[in-house]
């Protein structure tokens, strides 16, 4: 019966970074199960929308990703738990992005320093 503890990252903000909050729209609208494949600095990075997991607590519907020292995003590949399939080109890094199932416009939500 111990009390939920919550934990904060303080680290210098040197490093680069991207996160996604997908909207399905003949998915689910929580984008539950998406896929996001990520290029950049000449490295590849996978993720998944994160249904949640553990009693007592909620993962984040977000996708984050730590790029290192990569200022920006080559390409983003999304495969939607529909099946289909949406590519995004040349983001920058330090953003949240809003990313509509079958829409080609990106959304952005928060610009980093």
């Amino acid at each position: 019966n111990a009390e939920p503890y919550l934990y904060r990252n303080t680290q210098p903000g040197a490093n680069q970074w991207v996160t996604f909050l997908l909207e399905g729209t003949k998915s689910n609208r929580a984008a539950v199960g998406a896929q996001v494949r990520l290029t950049s600095g000449g490295k590849q990075y996978l993720s998944f929308v994160n249904g949640g997991n553990g009693f007592g607590g909620q993962s984040s519907g977000r996708v984050h990703f730590g790029l290192g020292a990569a200022p920006a995003i080559e390409r983003v590949e999304i495969r939607w738990p529909s099946g289909e399939k949406q590519v995004v080109d040349n983001l920058s890094a330090k953003r949240i992005y809003k990313i509509r199932e079958g829409q080609a416009k990106t959304e952005l939500l928060v610009a980093g320093r």
